[in-house]
């Protein structure tokens, strides 16, 4: 039983840490893209483009993991 919910709880941390990774990526990315556009202010419409994907990415992002954490509280798992 104890081996059993310790498998659980590390695929759980697991996932978690992935997502928190995933997240990163796509805040440092846009950030970097936010970045580029206030330095270059005659931004090509691909890179701004690109920017506005990669900040949804983020959103999207942000929000799997706000929800995710929430599932595991309420769940109360591990």
């Amino acid at each position: 039983m104890d081996k059993m919910y310790e498998l659980r709880c590390r695929k759980r941390r697991r996932m978690w840490l992935l997502l928190n990774l995933t997240g990163r990526a796509f805040e440092i990315s846009g950030t970097f893209c936010l970045i580029l556009f206030f330095i270059f202010n005659g931004i090509p419409w691909y890179l701004l483009a690109c920017m506005w994907f990669i900040m949804l990415g983020m959103a999207v992002s942000l929000l799997i993991r706000g929800l995710f954490y929430l599932v595991m509280k309420i769940a109360s798992f591990c």
